[in-house]
Parts: C-alpha cells; sequence; structure tokens
C-alpha cells in the first residue's frame, strides 16, 4: 500500500502533469531519441526526470534553475 501524497507531493504532482508529462512522459523516462530530433541541431529532447540518467548528478537548485530558464 502506497503512503498518502504530502500537499507538496501533490502540487508537484500537479504541475507535472500540466507542464512536463507531455515531453517527459507519465513515468518521467524522457524522450525517444528520432533521426528526425538528432539531425537537427536546435531540437532538446525531454530528459528522464526519473533518476536513471542525466539528471541525478545535478543539485536541486540546478535542476530548478533549468526548468525556470
Amino acid at each position: 500500500m502506497s503512503k498518502p501524497c504530502s500537499s507538496h507531493e501533490r502540487r508537484g504532482q500537479a504541475l507535472f502533469a500540466q507542464h512536463s508529462q507531455s515531453c517527459h512522459g507519465t513515468e518521467a523516462v524522457g524522450e525517444t531519441y528520432t533521426i528526425e530530433g538528432l539531425s537537427n541541431g536546435d531540437y532538446l529532447f525531454a530528459r528522464t526526470l526519473n533518476g536513471t540518467m542525466h539528471g541525478w548528478h545535478h543539485t536541486d537548485e540546478q535542476l530548478t534553475q533549468t526548468i525556470l530558464s
């Protein structure tokens, strides 16, 4: 049985669903690489946010700054 979410967690879930889920996916696994995206130097792929790849070594402050910029 999962523990109930705090109000901050519920707010974060709502914000993720509203602003990030469409690119990063429901499980925060990011985008699949495509030939079209790889051949366009200006294309920014939505990275994984679930702790399995790139983002794990950045501080919360760095991730927040990236999101807000």
